[in-house]
């Protein structure tokens, strides 16, 4: 048995494209999700592409929407 295992992946992923991706395995369009959190359709795509940075605000937001802790952001 093992304990304490903590992930460390040797790779990283753009923040966006996480998101993206979560989007798209919830089925969810730019503009429900910018509803949902609260937020403008065009940040919504300018963070799709990186061209934003997540705040804390942000972070707590996707947290809440998909369900991935505001630490991971």
């Amino acid at each position: 048995m093992i304990d304490n295992i903590t992930f460390q992946p040797n790779w990283s992923s753009p923040p966006g494209e996480t998101v993206a991706d979560l989007l798209e395995e919830k089925n969810l369009s730019l503009r429900e999700f910018s509803k949902q959190v609260g937020l403008t359709t065009d940040y919504i795509n300018d963070l799709v592409h990186g061209n934003v940075h997540i705040t804390n605000d942000i972070a707590q937001r996707l947290e809440q929407a998909l369900g991935v802790s505001a630490a991971f952001w």
